[in-house]
């Protein structure tokens, strides 16, 4: 078999690599119109280097670091998706990460609205709820849950 031929066979198969459907979901979003938060992320002017157009480069650049439990994550929200700026991150962290994470910052500290709520045991939705009838941050996060009437 020659170079070409044996390059041809081995790339043929690439397409079953865990990493190659994640590689064209994040094609999709960025480079084909009809393709998924396209708009979203064509206003932002978020694109994929030049290098990962090919999924070998991809593969070569983030393949040591990759779990099938992690999601490919941009460190900045405003660069490109390339392998300086990216790293697999759980569920949590990438949610964290994005542009429209409410942060709260209330005793000098500043985390995100699930975490707050993890931390004083309220449902997010209930510290929202509260932020957005107009309590102060601090009252949000302080005044405890009324108790449940006995019958």
């Amino acid at each position: 078999m020659t170079l070409i031929n044996k390059t041809m066979y081995n790339n043929h198969w690439l397409w079953k690599h865990p990493l190659y459907r994640r590689w064209k979901w994040l094609r999709a979003r960025c480079k084909i119109k009809k393709g998924y938060k396209y708009n979203s992320y064509m206003w932002k002017w978020i694109v994929v280097c030049d290098r990962w157009d090919s999924f070998t480069n991809f593969l070569e650049d983030m393949e040591s670091s990759f779990n099938k439990w992690l999601e490919l994550d941009r460190i900045d929200n405003d660069k490109w998706y390339s392998k300086e700026n990216c790293r697999w991150a759980t569920k949590s962290e990438n949610a964290k990460n994005r542009s429209t994470t409410k942060m709260i910052s209330f005793n000098w500290k500043t985390q995100c609205l699930n975490d707050w709520a993890k931390e004083i045991w309220i449902k997010s939705s209930t510290i929202w709820h509260r932020i957005k009838s107009w309590w102060s941050i601090e009252k949000s996060l302080t005044k405890p849950l009324p108790l449940p009437l006995k019958q």
